[in-house]
């Protein structure tokens, strides 16, 4: 404490302390304890500043004793929401990132796993700033050598924490995350060796880790939910030909590491883009459904199992595709089952339609519930304002006239 409020005071008396962490007839605690005090206090840049040299000297021993030092002394504890977690404290996090990004070229690379603690630390709790966009510009860098480079990989023991690095920075990068997205889009990078295909899996295998990015570009989430869970066209040599799933029948993606069992609101970005882009997110879901069924009932069991029903709004009649698994999609039940990324995205607009139907008034949330009826080709998401009118019939039982209107949605309803 006496030194964090000397180094404040006077930093020419203190000099002669600065350059004794270099000096081995001083034992390591007080190195140490001299080093936290000034990563600790408001002298920090000046500190970087002016003993930059001494700091990246022999092979940057002094920076990567602070890196380790950073976590270990330097944190605090804060309470959101009823749980402790630790929070980077003093000044010292800002100019140490700063000197790792000046100097990445020949640092940080080969001493990549001890300055990803610090990265991830700093950006789980600072969201904005300079030492956030150098955090994420820190690995964006990286991982944009995977568009030159075809051999380049990401351990897979980093490769979680490497990317929310760079997905709680996204606030601060915009427009390169922006530009990547559009090139994979653009270029339908959807397979293991194209580039960034990890990096925007994640995004949709768990979400809760991407949520500041979803947050910053939902509009670019949208089009990667689109590209990666559609089903793509198998080239001609293809010798194993498609495999017999439900994924293959719904014209959807059939991949591995999108393991989205059980189904479930929360498994898909869904949620979280319907909370801060609502209507292209719903424009999104309908279109997306509608080509998903329209595949269906052009296979083997939909066939057998699907129907056709009229929907009548107002002076308009709607046709839509029927059958129990649709009519029971949003609840995960229902047979022949459906693929889980179908259910947990009903189920998101199911959640989210009923925490708004808490707290809008229903002339608000009226024209979204029909605009759900005239545009879908599926009754499966007929069923999610079914749901909805029964969870609240006294503010839409505007809706639920149209709904008595069609004697089948009784029997699939009495049928679950």
């Amino acid at each position: 404490v006496w030194m964090s409020n000397k180094l404040s005071e006077c930093v020419n008396d203190i000099a002669f302390l600065i350059a004794s962490i270099s000096c081995n007839e001083i034992s390591n605690h007080w190195r140490d304890e001299i080093l936290v005090a000034i990563l600790l206090s408001e002298y920090s840049k000046t500190f970087f500043e002016k003993f930059e040299q001494q700091i990246i000297a022999d092979n940057f021993r002094i920076l990567k004793r602070i890196l380790f030092l950073l976590r270990i002394a330097c944190t605090d504890v804060s309470v959101e929401n009823y749980i402790e977690r630790t929070k980077p404290k003093g000044k010292g996090w800002q100019e140490t990132i700063a000197i790792v990004y000046k100097y990445r070229q020949s640092f940080l690379e080969d001493n990549l796993k001890l300055i990803l603690p610090i990265l991830k630390d700093w950006t789980c709790s600072n969201k904005k700033g300079a030492a956030t966009r150098q955090s994420g510009l820190l690995l964006l860098d990286i991982l944009k050598k995977h568009e030159s480079d075809t051999m380049f990989f990401i351990g897979r023991n980093i490769e979680e924490t490497f990317f929310q690095v760079i997905y709680n920075s996204a606030q601060e990068l915009k427009p390169e995350l922006k530009e990547i997205f559009d090139k994979v889009v653009k270029n339908h990078w959807t397979d293991g060796r194209n580039p960034y295909v990890d990096f925007c899996s994640k995004i949709l295998e768990k979400p809760y880790l991407a949520f500041d990015l979803i947050n910053s570009l939902p509009l670019s989430v949208i089009q990667l939910c689109d590209l990666f869970w559609k089903k793509k066209p198998l080239p001609k040599d293809d010798f194993w030909g498609e495999r017999d799933t439900m994924e293959n029948r719904y014209g959807l993606a059939d991949r591995f590491d999108f393991n989205y069992h059980p189904s479930s609101a929360n498994q898909t970005p869904i949620k979280w883009l319907l909370n801060v882009a609502f209507h292209p997110t719903l424009d999104f879901i309908i279109a997306f459904t509608n080509q998903a069924v329209d595949c269906y009932r052009k296979s083997d069991l939909g066939q057998r199992d699907v129907k056709l029903v009229k929907l009548h709004v107002e002076k308009n009649e709607i046709s839509q595709y029927i059958c129990d698994a649709f009519w029971n999609m949003y609840r995960g039940t229902g047979s022949p089952v459906v693929p889980n990324v179908l259910q947990s995205m009903h189920m998101a607009l199911e959640r989210t339609l009923l925490d708004f139907a808490k707290i809008v008034e229903p002339e608000m949330l009226q024209p979204v519930l029909l605009k759900i009826l005239t545009q879908s080709k599926s009754a499966s998401l007929t069923s999610v304002v079914c749901s909805i009118v029964l969870a609240y019939p006294e503010k839409f039982y505007n809706v639920a006239l149209i709904l008595f209107k069609t004697i089948d949605f009784f029997h699939y309803d009495l049928i679950r």
